[in-house]
């Protein structure tokens, strides 16, 4: 569990052998990557993970770091204003979003964009950053990602029976 702070306790407690098994040092380094809001680095190893049982697992975080990444992307290339969304707004590129959030496709990075209340400029290409609360909680992904699809290699039985 990302959200658990007694994580590296219970890491601690276990065997050299467990330890430094694949799946434990994949996990703790996607532990690290959410705590220290490295957002790109958890993106890179959620497409890059070992198994697609691993990846079903990570896919219930992704939105939730996804909206965290978003908000500190916008608060850090916006200025703080004394009025919630007066300031000044910011044009930042759809393509570095699609990339920065783990997006497969512009028009999924697009739909989450706007499902958190930022607007998209007319040609699609760029969001309109500006320093405001933005809706964090209306966001689902609402189809399976092709990072898990193409792990799919065997059938999913023996992934369950195997791993």
């Amino acid at each position: 569990n990302l959200n658990s702070g007694l994580v590296l306790r219970d890491v601690s407690n276990l065997p050299v052998s467990i330890l430094n098994s694949v799946y434990v040092r994949y996990a703790l380094d996607c532990y690290n990557a959410y705590n220290s809001k490295n957002f790109v680095r958890f993106f890179k190893l959620f497409k890059n993970g070992p198994s697609m049982l691993v990846s079903c697992i990570m896919y219930r975080y992704i939105n939730n770091i996804r909206q965290k990444a978003l908000v500190a992307i916008i608060n850090s290339h916006t200025t703080p204003s004394r009025v919630p969304g007066s300031g000044a707004s910011v044009d930042y590129s759809t393509e570095k979003l699609m990339t920065q959030l783990g997006c497969e496709s512009l028009d999924e990075t697009i739909t989450f964009v706007k499902s958190m209340g930022v607007e998209i400029s007319e040609t699609c290409s760029h969001a309109i950053l500006r320093n405001r609360q933005y809706d964090v909680n209306n966001n689902q992904i609402t189809h399976r990602l092709s990072v898990i699809d193409s792990k799919i290699c065997t059938p999913i039985g023996r992934h369950i029976f195997t791993e």
